[in-house]
């Protein structure tokens, strides 16, 4: 789940937002190891407002046979506003 907050003086009239999720132990593989998801947020945000987001992406079940457990980064990025980005960056890991 994100926080997003309307910290301007203007209304967000809604944004996409694209989720790329990458192993790091197999990120060398490539597109094995790594998902994208776009999703767009079609509600309006006043300023000094703020919303919980869900986030959900999935793993692959396996990885050329191997379980794909470790470290996850997890990269947001927002466009909003005539082609604004606002970029996030998390970290997780599956065990």
């Amino acid at each position: 789940m994100v926080r997003v907050t309307n910290v301007g003086t203007l209304d967000v009239d809604g944004f996409l937002i694209h989720t790329m999720v990458i192993n790091n132990k197999y990120a060398y593989m490539g597109d094995v190891a790594t998902r994208e998801y776009n999703t767009e947020y079609t509600e309006i945000i006043v300023p000094g407002e703020s919303v919980h987001i869900p986030i959900n992406t999935r793993i692959p079940e396996k990885i050329k046979g191997i379980r794909p457990t470790g470290q996850y980064t997890i990269d947001l990025e927002m466009t909003y506003a005539g082609g604004k980005t606002q970029t996030t960056t998390l970290n997780t890991k599956v065990v």
